[in-house]
């Protein structure tokens, strides 16, 4: 989403990163926001997980500007939470598939993280960045299906 490209130029493809970046992050809202409104029966946690999932995804779609660093920073922050208490429901249940598959979506939050701030494998970076948001939209397709599932139908 820079203004320039790795290779220096001109980077001609920026309004398209920037416009698919704050669709992704729409949806993303959607989602976790239909998640706590249907799954979560704590209004406090509904709460946190509808705020947090706002700021989370806020921050995300606003990495385009100079604020970049610690919008980042923000948007992992907001989102590990968010993530935490879908696990939180998961681990209830029976759905070992999504368990597993949120823990390598907080393992892969943690090693972009890594790569990020320390700057090793960076050249990796773009992959496991395009890597994660698909593995988080798979996961998201499966989850809006179980959400959308009675109450009795969602635990096999």
């Amino acid at each position: 989403m820079n203004e320039i490209a790795m290779n220096g130029e001109s980077n001609p493809a920026r309004p398209f990163a920037i416009s698919g970046m704050i669709i992704l992050c729409g949806s993303l809202f959607l989602f976790f926001n239909q998640f706590a409104a249907k799954m979560i029966t704590s209004k406090p946690q509904k709460l946190i997980v509808k705020g947090c999932a706002l700021g989370s995804m806020v921050s995300a779609a606003l990495m385009f500007t100079e604020f970049h660093d610690i919008l980042t920073m923000l948007s992992s922050l907001f989102g590990f939470v968010v993530i935490v208490a879908i696990l939180r429901y998961l681990f209830l249940s029976d759905l070992k598939f999504y368990k597993i598959t949120a823990i390598l979506i907080l393992a892969l939050l943690a090693v972009n993280n890594y790569i990020y701030y320390t700057k090793q494998f960076i050249e990796v970076l773009p992959v496991l960045q395009k890597v994660s948001i698909g593995v988080v939209l798979f996961w998201i397709i499966g989850m809006n299906r179980v959400i959308s599932l009675p109450k009795d139908v969602q635990s096999r």
